[in-house]
């Protein structure tokens, strides 16, 4: 019991994190595909914040996204940020 006892003085309440994780999980499949293709059409050569399973931030600099998120008092440790690079990639096998 002391072993199960530690685990959740470590990582907190168990419903909160299960919840975390599931809004985490929706965040990701958001940049997944099919999905990542609206996003790659919408937000060419921006960064974006995805947070819950939406894009909560957009912008032309990491710095201008970050200011959205804070601003909206969304968790910049529970949000994606990626630079969306529309730009075909060369790959040398």
């Amino acid at each position: 019991m002391a072993t199960e006892d530690a685990i959740c003085e470590l990582i907190g309440d168990p419903e909160k994190v299960d919840k975390e994780l599931q809004a985490f999980d929706k965040t990701a499949k958001c940049l997944s595909e099919p999905s990542h293709h609206r996003v790659i059409e919408r937000y060419p050569g921006q960064w974006i914040a995805v947070h819950t399973g939406r894009v909560r931030a957009h912008g032309e600099s990491l710095d201008s996204v970050l200011a959205q998120l804070d601003s909206e008092g969304l968790s910049r440790e529970q949000a994606i940020v990626r630079f969306i690079n529309d730009k075909p990639r060369t790959v040398i096998l």
